[in-house]
């Protein structure tokens, strides 16, 4: 009983002692909070990195010290590390763990005194365009480098001399009870026509922690990170060491983000084209999965899923409710897309990309999406797959 009276007087009084030891400390630094999901690859890397790209363009001349209070164990101790290691003189970051520091963190967010104090750091995906022009902060040692490139180079059948190639694919092996997340889902199959292909111009590393399938045992150019037993270290600089990622949207894809790697989408939720439309760069393309009516199989255009309010999905579910099925891209339709962002990622050319069907499709979303109150951008967001678009009229259709 006496020990869960202390426990409890722990609790209360050790916020009370952080909000004091803020008063103190801003007398000679700037002290800002932030909350962050590091449990989730996705949501610790990219949202982190836009939060911090933020903070550095405002060109604090204080010091700053930012810290970070966590929903519970980082994903990744070496992505933390590497945050740790941010080299910028007037910004220093720190991670809190634990209850005290959460019940912390939800007060001065509240409080009128010390709110201003917080600053977002979590759910920032939308805002990828303020990383357009920011060099990368994660900076790995030379000795890393070295122990990333002995395990790279001991995978028998990988020519050194090829550049790699990111692939990722979401399945149910990830998180099986999160409905959420199944909308993304596809088999690693479509990637094997690539694989055989390129085989002799290309590696790739198929990155996740878990995957429900393997990739394919037929070709050495491929090393199937899931079924191996991978350190954090190479987990991470897999995404520094490649030439682009092409897969699912994902938190695998955001890393690839932090390293400002190109980014090429496929089997992509299709109605989430807001967010898209403000990064205008020709580092990120994608193409859409196909929504469908369930009983007649007529493909759904831009104007009816708009007019519906079909838009912003979460879950499977929604489209169920809505009589709605999503179709996975075909074969053909990725293989021309990966050739597609070769063309853009390795070799700059972009004149393929500027067609009428890339104008016409964003011109669209950019109507109905400045109505709903976003802010306004030029509609040469990023690219879609030209021949996807060609092959897909219907997403003009006027309803």
């Amino acid at each position: 009983m006496v020990k869960k009276n202390r426990n409890l007087i722990k609790t209360f009084l050790t916020p009370i002692f952080l909000i004091f030891a803020i008063i103190v400390v801003r007398i000679f630094k700037n002290v800002r909070f932030g909350y962050n999901q590091v449990t989730r690859l996705g949501h610790f890397s990219n949202d982190l990195d836009i939060a911090l790209v933020k903070l550095l363009k405002e060109n604090r001349k204080r010091k700053t010290r930012l810290m970070i209070v966590t929903d519970g164990a980082v994903c990744n101790k070496y992505l933390r590390d590497l945050y740790l290691r941010v080299n910028t003189p007037n910004l220093k970051i720190n991670f809190k763990t634990g209850a005290i520091y959460r019940l912390f963190f939800f007060y001065i967010q509240e409080h009128p005194r010390f709110k201003s104090l917080v600053i977002k750091t979590n759910n920032l995906c939308e805002e990828n365009y303020e990383l357009e022009g920011f060099d990368t902060l994660l900076h790995p040692t030379e000795e890393e480098v070295k122990l990333f490139e002995f395990w790279r180079q001991s995978h028998k059948g990988i020519r050194t001399d090829n550049p790699f190639i990111i692939l990722h694919n979401r399945d149910s092996a990830w998180v099986p009870d999160l409905e959420y997340h199944d909308y993304r889902d596809f088999n690693p199959s479509v990637f094997v026509p690539i694989i055989k292909k390129y085989r002799n111009e290309y590696n790739f590393f198929r990155v996740g922690k878990v995957a429900r399938t393997r990739l394919c045992n037929d070709y050495d150019n491929v090393i199937d990170m899931p079924f191996e037993n991978c350190s954090e270290i190479n987990d991470v600089l897999a995404h520094r060491h490649s030439l682009f990622f092409f897969g699912s949207d994902s938190g695998a894809l955001n890393l690839s983000t932090s390293f400002r790697k190109p980014i090429a989408g496929i089997c992509y939720p299709p109605t989430n084209y807001g967010a898209f439309r403000r990064i205008n760069s020709y580092k990120l393309g994608f193409i859409p999965k196909k929504l469908v009516h369930r009983h007649s199989g007529k493909p759904v255009g831009l104007v009816e899923m708009y007019e519906n309010k079909w838009i912003n999905f979460l879950s499977s579910s929604q489209y169920n409710d809505a009589g709605l099925d999503l179709l996975v891209n075909t074969n053909q339709e990725i293989s021309e897309f990966f050739d597609e962002s070769l063309r853009i990622f390795k070799f700059s050319d972009c004149s393929f990309a500027q067609t009428p069907e890339q104008k016409e499709f964003w011109s669209i979303v950019e109507f109905y999406e400045s109505d709903s109150g976003s802010s306004k951008k030029s509609v040469n967001s990023c690219f879609i797959g030209a021949s996807y678009l060609r092959g897909n009229s219907y997403l003009f259709a006027s309803s």
